[in-house]
């Protein structure tokens, strides 16, 4: 039975302690690399600045994001086993599950800071150069959040099951993958009838990061559905959930000694 206070507990003291870790100071050396760009953007570019600024805020705000979760997740676990505070942890009656999900969230929170605060400063310099904010632009950020999300939950169910760098190997090969699956079945699905139907096996277990990636969309001020969107919202949202429902399991059965 999960405790909201001790799964809260837990997060208060992982957020403060990756706090104190100056992870967020990647915050400040990608916003001085967002005004270095926007700098550049307005001087050498004709016409269209705001589309550069915009182009880079998002990339980078969607790289560091990713960056930050899948090596700060890689040693989430295997750092409280290996430092023995699990042990003490578990033994003031908090449950396995309270404690993983103390821990993933507490990262979390560390994630969507990083993404407030780039993608605020990408919000500053797009409109100082005009551009206009829009739903897709607010949906791309939203995005963004669900695939550093979902790399972390990844890196960290595969943690629980294999060394930590296989874990980064694997989730980095899950992230690529994610990307290369959809152009695979465009070419398999008239040459190799078998290859495609593997793909598209793995393109149901895969994360649909190839559908969470709509930066290009935002470049080009390009129409998106509200149903694509709220689509790929609700499938990125269940992704999560099972994720997090997967990697609860495992912790609970998984040896600690």
């Amino acid at each position: 039975m999960l405790q909201v206070n001790k799964i809260m507990t837990i997060f208060r003291y992982t957020f403060l302690d990756l706090y104190k870790s100056k992870i967020l100071l990647n915050c400040f050396f990608l916003g001085l690399m967002l005004l270095l760009a926007t700098i550049l953007a307005s001087e050498f570019t004709y016409g269209t600045p705001a589309k550069v600024a915009i182009d880079f805020g998002l990339g980078a705000t969607s790289f560091s994001t990713v960056v930050i979760a899948v090596f700060m997740g890689v040693t989430l676990i295997a750092k409280e086993i290996e430092n023995r505070t699990v042990y003490v942890v578990l033994s003031r009656d908090i449950s396995r599950a309270d404690f993983i999900l103390g821990k993933i969230f507490g990262l979390v929170g560390i994630l969507l800071i990083n993404v407030m605060i780039l993608f605020g400063l990408s919000m500053i310099f797009f409109v100082y150069l005009g551009g206009q904010i829009d739903g897709v632009i607010i949906f791309s950020v939203i995005f963004s959040s669900i695939e550093a999300i979902t790399c972390l939950l990844l890196v960290v169910f595969f943690s629980l099951i294999t060394n930590s760098v296989l874990s980064v190997i694997f989730t980095a090969g899950v992230y690529v993958a994610s990307y290369t699956i959809p152009y695979g079945l465009r070419f398999s699905d008239i040459h190799y009838p078998l290859i495609s139907k593997v793909l598209k096996t793995l393109e149901f277990i895969f994360p649909s990061f190839h559908n969470l990636n709509i930066k290009s969309h935002v470049l080009y001020s390009e129409f998106l559905s509200t149903e694509f969107l709220l689509k790929n919202l609700t499938i990125g949202s269940t992704y999560i959930l099972a994720m997090l429902v997967i990697i609860t399991y495992i912790f609970n059965k998984k040896s600690l000694d």
